[in-house]
């Protein structure tokens, strides 16, 4: 493992240069596949950009966007410069992120478009050290407002013109800025929610997030190009832990976002291995499948039910034999797998057929591959797990 998240990066471009990275949607709708030697080449030159506006290394600059792949070239960009961001996503306040890029001396900021921007501006009074803001999508007019005259605003694209310009002056720019980065630098600084009272920023360096990187593939038994559906908001230490996880495995993100009907849609389009969610998406997607069936009605709700109880009973003997059961108090493995195993074969046929009648429609409707999914943020609902396990889905809860 590397002693830095850019460095690490490199390595697993130098490995992987024809793997995707990421998918994410075009104009049309289209999910588009964007190779790590690609991407590199986005980071490296949005790097560059970024020191052609004066980002150094210590600097924190601000990023106020949703998840999308020009979020993850900025955060590997400020990262190979030695710099930390800050991020938000787009549905703070304007009073929020005035004080979070006041309170971490941003002098520059990235900002997914204009409404954002003007978010900013409206608090430009308590950032005095804010002078530029970058527009990633500048589709659509900003409001006019004088407050533009007091910060310079600029489009991603010129940027990313500024960047190609230093690399062709020095195309060993990055790999050079890289090497002046080290373990002990701050990466990010993550701001509470403020729920419980003043946002409080959270430092946490390369150092913090290779230690969690390094372990996680093997605990999640995790291989080399699975896919991951990213639909929780980026600027949370968890989706964050999870995406830097993916680049060491060389993995795949595919942009989603949390609402039914886009992410179902996604789910087929992708057809990804893991999602990272929070309790409630499952909860959301139970819900439809019940609805669904529950206007249906007659036979078909009561094959479906009688069902779902034999796949949650058939799980759970499952995990029995297995050992994979909770240890919330102590258990005799040999006990487990004696009471389970002749329930467990009586109930396997049953469990193929309900596959056969039920289940098989649920995955299609997931993708119609197997997804496990890491859930965070919140109890998931004993109610939710044995349903998905019921239908050979896997939710781990942590």
């Amino acid at each position: 493992m590397q002693e830095t998240l850019p460095k690490l990066l490199r390595e697993i471009v130098n490995m992987n240069a024809d793997r995707n990275v990421q998918l994410s949607r075009d104009a049309s709708g289209t999910f588009q596949p964007t190779t790590y030697l690609e991407f590199y080449h986005l980071a490296e030159t949005f790097a560059g950009g970024l020191h052609a506006l004066g980002v150094r290394h210590g600097d924190h600059v601000g990023v106020i966007s949703d998840n999308r792949k020009e979020w993850l070239v900025a955060d590997q960009a400020i990262l190979g410069l030695g710099a930390a961001d800050v991020p938000r996503g787009c549905d703070s306040m304007p009073k929020e992120i005035q004080y979070i890029l006041s309170f971490s001396d941003c002098k520059l900021a990235i900002a997914e478009n204009y409404k954002q921007v003007e978010k900013i501006v409206q608090g430009l009074d308590g950032m005095p050290k804010l002078k530029t803001i970058i527009v990633i999508d500048p589709s659509g007019e900003p409001v006019k407002s004088g407050l533009f005259s007091r910060v310079k605003v600029m489009t991603y694209d010129t940027v990313m013109e500024k960047g190609a310009a230093v690399l062709e002056k020095d195309p060993a720019f990055f790999d050079d800025q890289i090497e002046g980065v080290m373990g002990e630098d701050i990466a990010t600084i993550i701001f509470t929610s403020g729920t419980t009272g003043i946002p409080k920023g959270v430092m946490l360096t390369h150092d913090n997030f290779l230690f969690q990187i390094e372990r996680l593939p093997s605990i999640l038994q995790l291989e080399q190009g699975v896919v991951f559906l990213s639909v929780l908001p980026v600027w949370h230490s968890f989706e964050r832990i999870v995406q830097h996880m993916i680049i060491a495995i060389a993995g795949c993100i595919a942009y989603s976002k949390p609402v039914g009907q886009i992410m179902m849609a996604d789910f087929q389009a992708v057809r990804p291995n893991w999602m990272t969610s929070v309790p409630r998406i499952w909860e959301a997607v139970m819900q439809g499948i019940n609805r669904t069936v529950n206007e249906k009605g007659g036979a078909t709700r009561t094959i479906f039910r009688f069902f779902v109880s034999v796949g949650g009973a058939h799980a759970t003997l499952t995990n029995m034999i297995r050992g994979f059961m909770p240890q919330y108090r102590r258990r005799f493995r040999t006990l487990d797998v004696v009471l389970a195993v002749i329930p467990y074969l009586l109930l396997t046929p049953l469990k193929m057929l309900g596959n056969v009648l039920v289940f098989n429609s649920i995955k299609e409707k997931l993708g119609g591959r197997f997804i496990a999914a890491v859930s965070g943020g919140g109890a998931l609902q004993p109610a939710v797990d044995k349903f998905f396990a019921a239908a050979g889905i896997l939710l781990l809860e942590g």
